[in-house]
C-alpha cells in the first residue's frame, strides 16, 4: 500500500511504538497519518505511576474505510495529547490494529517544551544577577578619576 508521503515508516497489520523506559521519558503527544484498505484502530496509552502501569489514554479510535467519501481506502491523520491541543500526556505506548495490512507515516512524537525546573530558573536568575554585578562593577570603575 503507498504511503502518503512516499516513504514508509511502518507497514503491517498489529504495530506498536513503545519506548522501552516508560518511568523516565515519555512522549506528550503523537500523530500519524494512517492508510489502509480496512478499519484501523488506534489506541494509545499513558503510565500511571500510581499504579505503576500502563492505562488507556483517552478513547481508541477507528479509521474506518471511505472515511473521506472519495471512495478511496481511509487515509486519516491520528492525534494524541499536546497535538490535540489538550493536556500533555505521558504516553509511552500507541498501538495499531487491523485485519488488512495498512502503511503508517509522517509520524510524530513529543510535543511542546516542558516546563523548567525550579534549579533551572535559580541558575538562569543567578546569571542575570552576576551579569548585572558585573556591568555595575565595570561601570563603577570607569567612572572613578584615574590617579597620576
Amino acid at each position: 500500500m503507498p504511503s502518503r508521503s512516499g516513504i514508509n515508516v511502518c507497514y503491517g497489520t498489529a504495530i506498536d511504538w513503545v519506548l522501552t523506559d516508560p518511568v523516565c521519558c515519555s512522549w506528550e503527544g503523537f500523530r500519524a497519518y494512517v492508510t489502509g484498505a480496512a478499519p484501523v484502530t488506534v489506541s494509545a496509552f499513558a503510565w500511571d505511576y500510581n499504579l505503576d502501569q500502563l492505562t488507556p489514554f483517552g478513547t481508541p479510535i477507528v479509521i474506518g474505510p471511505n472515511v473521506d467519501g472519495s471512495g478511496q481506502p481511509p487515509n486519516a491523520r491520528v492525534e494524541f495529547g499536546t497535538f490535540t491541543g489538550v493536556d500533555p500526556a505521558l504516553l509511552v505506548k500507541v498501538s495499531f490494529r487491523s485485519d488488512l495490512p495498512f502503511t503508517i507515516d509522517d509520524l510524530g512524537y513529543g510535543g511542546t517544551a516542558g516546563i523548567p525546573e525550579p534549579a533551572s530558573w535559580a541558575l538562569l536568575i543567578a546569571g542575570f544577577g552576576l551579569t548585572g554585578a558585573a556591568a555595575r562593577r565595570r561601570r563603577a570603575l570607569a567612572a572613578a578619576p584615574q590617579s597620576a
